[in-house]
């Protein structure tokens, strides 16, 4: 094999080897950037209220991620009693049915949210189905000091 030819199959290797690796280093950091930003989301405090839904983690749930108003409105025993044992043997992956910012319902009532607090409040929707009907979960999350906390919960079976 002619010299030439043999230093072109190396220098070829070398860079091939190390696009290789610069792809995969920037990858990482794309994952590593993408996981970031979820653990610092609304969508991480949804997903993490789904689980103790299903779960029935009702004391994660109203100590971890309950607003002190929501916590004021209901007491645990309120939520561990009426709203989380629907879900008790629910074992499918609810489908997302709405996420929205919260809006003022027209200009002369005032938002609840104020929007110097960079806040963000955000309404969930998630379909459930139980017993063969459609049961929607709305709540709205929003920063409180910097974490997220659930600040409104309810559900209805849709007709």
């Amino acid at each position: 094999m002619p010299k030439k030819l043999l230093i072109i199959l190396v220098v070829l290797t070398v860079l091939g080897v190390g696009g290789f690796f610069a792809i995969r280093v920037y990858v990482t950091q794309q994952e590593q950037q993408a996981a970031a930003q979820y653990a610092a989301s609304s969508d991480k405090i949804a997903d993490d209220f789904l689980r103790d839904l299903v779960a029935q983690n009702v004391d994660n749930a109203y100590a971890n991620l309950f607003s002190p108003a929501l916590q004021q409105g209901y007491s645990k025993t309120h939520w561990s009693k009426t709203f989380f044992p629907q879900f008790k043997d629910y074992s499918s992956q609810p489908a997302r049915h709405a996420k929205e910012p919260v809006q003022a319902a027209n200009s002369s009532v005032p938002n609840s949210y104020d929007p110097r607090f960079n806040q963000e409040p955000t309404r969930y929707a998630y379909d459930f189905t139980l017993h063969d009907l459609t049961y929607r979960v709305t709540f709205v999350i929003y920063k409180l000091n910097g974490q997220w906390k659930i600040n409104e919960l309810s559900g209805a079976y849709l007709p």
